[in-house]
Formats: C-alpha cells, structure tokens, sequence
C-alpha cells in the first residue's frame, strides 16, 4: 500500500542523498590531495560546489569552427561572443542568470594571477578581448570570464559553457576543455556537417561519454549541405548514425541528432524572426529537460559518475604497479631493454629525416605538376574564349560578350585555382596519411588556412572606347525610335479598339440572355395562366330540406290562433364560391408578380435596342486597328533589314577592331595571372613544406617523449633494491585498499541514484 509523501520528507531526502555524495567527494578530494593531483582536485572541488550551490553545468564541445560561440550567440539572440571561421575562443566563458551577479555586473574576467576585472558591457568590443586569441596573451593571462545575462536557458542555477576546441592548435585547449568536461553535468556536443563524424569527433564524443550522462548531440551547418551532389539533411544525419553505431557497439538507442544553423538562426534572430524550424526543436527539448526531474537526477550523477571515472583510473593504475612490482624482471633483460629502446629513438630521428627529405621532394614534383596543370587550364580557357569571337556577327552581342568576360573570367579563375588547390591539398594528405594517419586530419583543417592563390585575379574590367560602335548609328537610332514610338502608340489604339469590342460583345451576350429569359418567362405564364383555369374550383351547390311555420288566410288564420301555426315543408338550395375567391385571389397575385417579371425584362432588354450596330461598328475598328499595327511592324522589320545591310560593312570593320583589342586583352591579361601563379606558388610552396616539417616533428617528438619515459620508468626500475621494490608494494597495495572502499561507496550512491523515480525528486 502506497502512502503519499510530504514536500517535507522528499527535501530531506533529497538533502541525505547530497550529504552522503559530498561525503564521497571530501574522501576522494582528501586522496588526491595527499598524492599531490591539483587538477583533480579542482575538479572535484568545483563538483562539489555545484551540487552544494545546486549549480547545473552544460558544457559546449566540438572542433574549432564547429560553431559552439554562434550556437550560444543564438540561443541568447545577439552575437556577443567572438566567432569566425578560424578558432577564437581561447578560455573557459560561463552563461550564468543574470540574478547571479554578485553585484548586478554584466560580467567579470578573473585572470590567473587571483585578481579581476568587471566588464562596463556585454557588447562583441568588450568580450572578445578577453577571451579570444586575438586578445593580447588570453591564454596564458586570462582564467575564465563570467557573463551574466537574462535568459530562460539561465534560470535555477543552469550555466552554459563556452569551450576552447579540442583539436586546435594553441597550447593548453586541449587541457582546458577536458577538465571543463569532468566539472560538467552535462554537454552539447557539435558535429560540423561540412566534415561529420571525424575520428577526433568520435575521440572526443567517447571522452564525454565516459564523464558525462546526459549529451546533446547537434549537427551544426546544415545550411552547407552540399544538395547538389546528392545530400541532404536525413542523409547526413544518417551517415553520422551509422558510424557512431560502429563507434559505440555497446550502445542499443540510437542517439537523437538536432540538426541546426547556428549562423542562419544567429542572423535571422538580429534581424527580430526568432522562429526557426531547426534551432526551436532542440531548445524546446533542453528546455524541458531543465524543467523536468531529470535535471535534479543528472545533478546527482554528475560527480558520482566523475569520481567513479577518477578512482578507477587510479586503480587501473595502482594494479598495473603492483603487477610491474611483482614481476621479477633481471637486470640483464632490462638493460637490453634499455639499449634496445635507445637504438629504437635514433632509428626513429633518422627515419624522420629520410621523410622529410622524401616529402619535400614529393611536394616539388606536386606543385610543379599542379602548377603546369593550372597554366594549361587557364590557357585553354583564354583560347576557348577568343574562339567564341568567331561566332558574334552583331556588334551589340560583341559588346556585352567582351564586357562580362572579366566577371566570368574571374568565376572560371576561381574554380580553377579551388581545384588546384584540391588536388594539391589531396595529394599532400595522401602521402601525409600513408606514414601518419593520426595527423592527416589536423593537417586537412590547417592546409585550408593556406591561402595560396590570394593575389591572382583577371585584370582590370576591359573597357571599350566611349565613341565605338556610335559613327553613323545616330540617324539610324532616331529612325528606329520614332517608328518604335508609332508602334507603341498603335499597340495602344489596338488595345482599346480590342477592349470596345469586348464590352460590346459583353453587352451582346447580355441582351440574348435576356431574351431568352423573357421567352422561358413568357412560356411559363402562359403555362401558368391554362393551369389556372383548369384547376378552378366549382361553385358549391345543394338542396336542403326544412319546416318552416307558415300563416294561413282566412278562417284558417282562427284555427291558427287556437292551435298555432302549422309547420309546412320546404325546399331550399344553397350556394357557396368560397374555394373558388380565395382560389382567385391567391393566383390574381401570382399571375401579377409573373406579370411585373416579364416588364422588368422588358424593360432592360429595351436599353439594348441599336446593339447590333454598335457590336458591327467595334469589330471594324478593331479590324483596322490591328492592320494598321501589322502594317507598322512590317515597316519596322524593313528598316530593320535596310539599317542591317547599311551597318554591315562597317560593323564588319568595327567587329575587326573589337577582336584586336580583346586579342591584347587577353593576351595581358594571362600574362599577369601566370606570374602571379609562380610568385604565389612558391610561396605555398614553402608554407606548405614547414607545415608539413612541423606536423612530422610533432609527430616523431610523441613518439620519442613516449619511448623516453619508458625508458625511464626501466631505469628506476633497474636501480631500485628489492627492499625499495618490497616497500614500494606494500604501500600500492594499501592505497588499493583504501580506493576500493572509497570505489564501493561511491556505487553504492550510485545505486541510490540510479533507483529515484520522478516523484521523489522534487
């Protein structure tokens, strides 16, 4: 039997539920202060703050350029965080509710040094100063920066978060976000649907699954769906289905995917339209995931979850020692392991610079190729475009040709020098990916920073001399105009001409639907009139028989006063015509409302008398009007050809004249494109050779970091005593203890957890 809970009871439940996790959270704190792991230690601590302050925490993740600023600039409805194309954001930026200010500021930045600085506003100006890497040393300066605004997204307690990317390139983003991730409750996360569903998207997505519950996973930019070559929205969203399901195995939902336009919604909402089909759907379900008990339970599951994910990692950790510990490994095995590594670090510095060599080989035969590729292209374009003079025999038609060829020049300039760059970029990544596969994806993204084709363009828009094609046209122009005048004016008359007739015509038709109306209405009354008579009722007649007392003369009249008169019988007839009055009456009004009918008809049907003529008279003027038209447009056509054999020659000699000039044009203008492609190459060139240097050495730097901290680890253990090794185990193993009591609390909170149901989670 079910017994209905007071507010009362479920708060202090609730308040248990806190009291036990902070427990947990003290206890793990107090580990990893002893053992010196300040990072996770402020994870915790920043945990505990929130569930103490009943603090919510969503955290934004994806790529740079993903759109996470212009996701939240368009949730708020006005662009007040920096965000381009390129990656800005290079600290942590919190959306709290405006109510949470301590003293009503709109924002506050707190630097590393432990001091702040109030913000006179929330505008684009101010902020981006302070959180972008276009702000002077924003990394390295900067902490975090706290913006108060007046949002729905932003009540009880609820902060958005701002993150650096996780794939770019300055120092310490990386590192930033993933500790942002730990002291979250839950997350967005972006995938950019120009390049969906990439390794490290999928890295990162597997990061956030294992320290957070609740994730938002949004499909940004599908405004740049590439429709044309077969995609759509569906479509992609499917494809990113298909490789998290690979990803993921384990997973047996398929995940929801709101496809969004940040920028498009970001734009529109400026501009007041607030709806927007993409964007509303997923507000509408993060906002009633905030409103619902769900919120309270992700609350609690939160820390549980991060402080699992931490004292796991250590146990992990602890028992790969205690394994390494007690494994009796001899000082001979060791130092071969030790030679056998430093060998492994110079094979590896050597093979690097082998490939270095080799790719910079690699890359002058590439652009060499793509360069002569590009020449050709253009060439072929220039040659393609003289030959289409050939086909102009009108000069006009020669004019407009030659005037646009800059524009279109341009366009087709553009298209090659992007496929260029294409093929180039592919070739790159291709021999990049075959040695090392784990960067071909950073140097995809930062080879698209490489600009190498910025200063090539057509020349200047090729003008015609402000006197050509004029001599002698003056006359001609004149005739045409006063001829086209005259058309224009005969159009008009034939217009009007053609609406008379109609109105007539109109008229016309009227008059003979009259007509026949009156005919139907004057068959009806006669029909009407013989009805009548026919079904007149008769006159009702009858004879009724009676007594009636009668005086009598004479001596009769005595006996009359003795005994009374005497009854006599009669005979009378009666007559009624009742029926047939009012039979009368009634069809009398009948037959005069059919009658006053008929009249009207009449009557209107009279104004139509002379109809015939006028419907004769406007067919005739619209019959002379329309020849007059044709006769004007073939006198039109005439002077048209005259003027055309008058202008042949000498537009033969103008033609002539305005192929010359294109000729020089054109032959300049490929001159100046195909010296700016060689300046512009070699430029790439290098650009592209230290890109693709410093990647590789990043590259093989990992990898000798890696072995030398091995190596390491085989010298401790070479020098170590087996009193030290024996000491060194005992303490892993009562750590391992001590973890495990603490890993065992925190599932039996998780347990607790896990078991709420909506109603005990006010």
């Amino acid at each position: 039997m079910s017994t209905t809970r007071t507010r009362a009871e479920i708060v202090a439940d609730n308040n248990k539920r806190k009291e036990r996790i902070l427990s947990v959270l003290n206890a793990a704190e107090n580990y990893y202060a002893q053992k010196g792991d300040e990072n996770t230690v402020k994870n915790i601590q920043v945990q505990k703050k929130n569930l103490e302050e009943n603090k919510f925490s969503i955290v934004v993740v994806g790529e740079f350029s993903a759109g996470k600023s212009t996701l939240l600039n368009a949730m708020m409805g006005r662009r007040m965080l920096p965000s381009f194309t390129q990656e800005t954001t290079a600290t942590v930026n919190f959306l709290r509710g405006k109510n949470e200010a301590p003293n009503n500021e709109p924002g506050i930045v707190y630097y590393n040094d432990g001091s702040y600085e109030v913000l006179p506003d929330t505008e684009l100006e101010t902020i981006e100063k302070f959180v972008s890497t276009k702000g002077e040393d924003v990394a390295n300066t900067v902490n975090h920066l706290d913006v108060y605004l007046d949002s729905e997204f932003l009540k009880d307690g609820v902060m958005l978060v701002d993150s650096p990317g996780l794939n770019g390139v300055a120092e310490g983003h990386k590192e930033i976000t993933e500790n942002q991730i730990k002291q979250s409750n839950a997350s967005i996360f972006m995938f950019d649907a120009t390049r969906p569903g990439s390794k490290t998207d999928f890295d990162t997505l597997g990061n956030l699954r294992e320290n957070v519950n609740k994730i938002f996973i949004l499909l940004n930019k599908v405004d740049m769906i590439k429709e044309d070559e077969g995609e759509t929205v569906d479509s992609v969203i499917e494809g990113v289905k298909k490789n998290y399901k690979k990803m993921f195995p384990e997973v047996t939902e398929e995940p929801e995917i709101y496809p969004v336009s940040a920028g498009t919604a970001l734009r529109n909402r400026q501009k007041g339209i607030n709806e927007d089909k993409y964007l509303d759907k997923f507000e509408s379900a993060l906002f009633e995931f905030m409103s619902s008990d769900k919120k309270y339970v992700e609350q609690l599951r939160s820390p549980i979850k991060q402080v699992d994910s931490f004292l796991s990692t250590s146990i992990q950790e602890l028992n790969e020692n205690k394994e390494a510990l007690e494994s009796k490994t001899d000082s001979d095995e060791i130092h071969q392991k030790i030679a056998k590594l430093t060998e492994e670090i110079e094979v590896d510095r050597s093979a690097n610079r082998d490939a270095q060599r080799e790719i910079a080989n690699k890359l002058n035969v590439m652009f060499k190729d793509v360069t002569n590729t590009f020449r050709v292209d253009v060439e072929k374009y220039i040659e393609s475009s003289l030959q289409r003079l050939e086909d102009y025999e009108d000069i006009k038609d020669l004019e407009d040709y030659v005037s646009g060829f800059e524009s279109s020049f341009t366009r087709k300039l553009r298209s090659i020098t992007e496929d260029s760059k294409e093929e180039l970029q592919s070739s790159i990544e291709d021999i990049v990916r075959e040695q090392y596969v784990e960067r071909s994806l950073e140097l995809s993204e930062k080879l698209d920073d490489i600009n190498m084709f910025s200063e090539i363009k057509a020349n200047e828009k090729f003008e015609l001399p402000t006197d050509f094609g004029e001599v002698g046209l003056s006359k001609m122009k004149d005739e045409r105009a006063k001829l086209e005048e005259k058309i224009e004016r005969l159009k008009q008359q034939a217009n009007n001409a053609s609406d008379n007739l109609a109105k007539v015509r109109g008229r016309k038709r009227e008059q003979d639907r009259l007509e026949e109306e009156l005919r139907v209405k004057e068959q009806a009354l006669e029909r009407f009139e013989q009805s009548v008579i026919k079904t007149r009722p008769e006159v009702y007649r009858a004879v009724n028989s009676t007594f009636e007392k009668r005086r009598r003369t004479g001596l009769a009249r005595v006996a009359d006063w003795i005994f009374g008169e005497k009854d006599v019988p009669v005979k009378k007839t009666i007559v009624d015509d009742s029926e047939r009055r009012q039979y009368d009456e009634e069809n009398s009004k009948r037959l005069a409302e059919r009658k006053k009918e008929i009249l009207e008809i009449r009557r209107r049907n009279a104004s139509g008398n002379g109809l015939e003529e006028d419907y004769e008279v406007a067919g005739t003027q619209a019959k002379r009007a329309d020849a007059e038209l044709r006769q004007a447009q073939e006198e039109w056509t005439r002077l048209v050809e005259e003027q055309k054999d008058k202008l042949n020659e000498q537009g033969k000699r103008q033609l002539r004249k305005l192929k010359r000039l294109f000729e020089d044009y054109c032959t300049d203008t490929l001159s100046n494109v195909l010296q700016s492609t060689k300046k512009n190459m070699r430029s790439a060139k290098k650009e592209y050779a230290k890109l693709i240097d410093e990647l590789i050495n990043a590259n093989i730097e990992q990898k000798i970091k890696n072995k030398k901290k091995h190596l390491e680890n085989l010298e401790t253990q070479l020098q170590s005593s087996e009193d030290e090794r024996n000491a060194q185990l005992a303490k892993v193993e009562e750590e391992l203890v001590q973890l495990n009591e603490m890993l065992e609390q925190v599932n039996d909170v998780k347990a607790e957890v896990e078991s709420i149901r909506p109603e005990s989670a006010m």
